[in-house]
């Protein structure tokens, strides 16, 4: 029995019915189930697609503190500064830096190519220099924001970097277009990263890792189970201990022993990671 056209635009308008009413009722957990049983069975989309399409869902609930890179670990100009720290500054391979005053508030971004520019016209090499005349508008969001929107914001405001405040309105990291484009497409390095691995075994049983390691990356190696509402290894020790560790300053999570083997007053760079059962006599603190 022949199927009219009319016949074919009731069931169209009925089954786009069904699905609307079947989606709205799904909860986040449920609908990325859903997604990953379709992604696994009988290999129906390849990995980098399912994998790029699970990314696009979960970074529409992402917000600006999930990604942020924390102050400590940020590279900060004193509004203040001379031609020397400029320089040094610059040495780091960024683009784009905070310039703070003397009670670390944001007050504007300076960029190497307008202090380039300022230079050429100057024509001269003086170690004074006024970045108040350089440093342009900055963008303050909250941690809270959702990075989706802020990507719109970045864009309409032809800005790269966020600074983002906690909700005492204190400075309490960055976020630039890359680290939102990474969220969705994963690490990207240019010509200036160095490329290192992230732990390396030093001695059986002992390893030296880079304390950007990532929180999740850590428990699968290790089979640990360390909050993964944390970034990185370096921003769950800061939040346990509350403040920047020493260097050899040592640290128990049973069974592990962190050691500080690397980094300065702002931030760490490595930590030596020992398996262990005990907490060991020279332990100061243990973080919960």
């Amino acid at each position: 029995m022949a199927i009219s056209l009319n016949e074919i635009s009731l069931c169209k308008r009925i089954i786009y019915k069904f699905i609307t009413k079947l989606i709205g009722k799904l909860t986040y957990k449920k609908l990325k189930y859903i997604l990953n049983q379709l992604f696994t069975r009988d290999n129906a989309i390849q990995n980098e697609t399912s994998h790029l399409l699970l990314r696009t869902l979960d970074i529409g609930t992402t917000s600006c503190g999930n990604i942020m890179t924390p102050k400590s670990q940020v590279e900060c100009l004193k509004l203040d500064a001379n031609m020397n720290d400029i320089l040094n500054a610059f040495y780091e391979g960024h683009s784009r830096f905070p310039v703070v005053n003397n009670d670390d508030t944001v007050v504007g971004i300076l960029v190497i190519k307008d202090f380039w520019e300022a230079l050429c016209k100057k024509k001269t090499f003086d170690t004074k220099i006024n970045l108040s005349h350089l440093i342009r508008p900055v963008v303050t969001v909250p941690e809270s924001k959702r990075i989706l929107v802020l990507l719109k914001e970045l864009r309409d405001k032809r800005n790269h970097i966020a600074i983002v405040i906690d909700e005492y309105g204190k400075f309490s990291g960055i976020v630039s277009i890359e680290d939102i484009v990474e969220e969705l497409v994963g690490e990207i390095e240019d010509e200036h990263d160095d490329v290192v691995n992230n732990i390396k075994e030093s001695k059986p049983g002992t390893y030296k890792m880079s304390a950007l390691m990532p929180v999740q990356e850590f428990n699968k190696l290790f089979n640990a189970s360390i909050s993964e509402e944390y970034k990185t290894m370096s921003g769950w020790l800061l939040d346990k201990v509350g403040e920047v560790p020493q260097l050899n300053e040592e640290f128990f999570e049973k069974p592990f022993l962190f050691k500080v083997v690397a980094g300065n007053a702002r931030k760490i760079d490595y930590l030596q990671v020992q398996l262990t059962n005990e907490p060991n006599e020279k332990t100061k603190n243990e973080p919960t």
